[in-house]
């Protein structure tokens, strides 16, 4: 059940892909459903999902719903976080932008190019020359990090046109769909399942 109590909606889905873990990030397994739903689970999720699936549960059993809770804990705390880190950084650029004149109009106050470290850094390993002789950069990868970057940059331009806001927010909101973990970056609760359901806030 969600946070609402409502009981979770279930249904079957196969294992279609995962990114190894690399660094402080854990490995995600990429998982779709059989309703067209998609998600990424962590080792401990799919383990969850694979028992629930065996032994034909429908709801959460005891440990899943700790874990559930543990989770959804930090992922609320780790939001909050981003806020006061984003409305430190608006306090700074309004003080400053009197000294920089002409200059910070062209900046768009508040805004980062890539909108979490996680995602910079893997941005950044994609395009890193092999440092144990056995990752090579295929042509392939190099030409998808050369479209992110395009449509990172491309997010500024509503702003440097004089755009207004609700602009910007679009641009937003297409870049965290195509180039971040479905609501890992968002303001919007992460979603859950249980037994291989279909999301829920948590």
């Amino acid at each position: 059940a969600d946070e609402a109590g409502a009981p979770a909606v279930v249904s079957d889905g196969v294992i279609a892909g995962w990114l190894p873990a690399e660094g402080d990030d854990e490995a995600l397994w990429y998982m779709v459903h059989d309703d067209g739903d998609e998600e990424d689970l962590d080792a401990i999720e799919v383990g969850f999902a694979v028992a629930n699936y065996a032994e034909g549960r429908s709801s959460h059993c005891e440990a899943e719903a700790a874990y559930v809770a543990k989770v959804a804990a930090e992922a609320s705390r780790r939001t909050r976080e981003l806020r006061n880190l984003k409305g430190s950084d608006d306090d700074d650029d309004e003080s400053e932008s009197d000294e920089e004149g002409t200059e910070a109009a062209m900046v768009p106050r508040g805004s980062r190019l890539w909108l979490s470290k996680e995602a910079r850094s893997r941005w950044q390993c994609a395009l890193a020359p092999p440092d144990d002789g056995e990752r090579h950069n295929s042509i392939e990868g190099v030409a998808v990090s050369f479209s992110a970057l395009k449509d990172h940059t491309a997010l500024f331009m509503p702003l440097l046109d004089g755009k207004k806001k609700a602009k910007v927010d679009e641009a937003d909101e297409k870049l965290k769909k195509m180039w971040y973990h479905a609501g890992a970056f968002s303001t919007k609760a992460p979603k859950i399942r249980a037994a291989g359901g279909r999301p829920r806030g948590r």
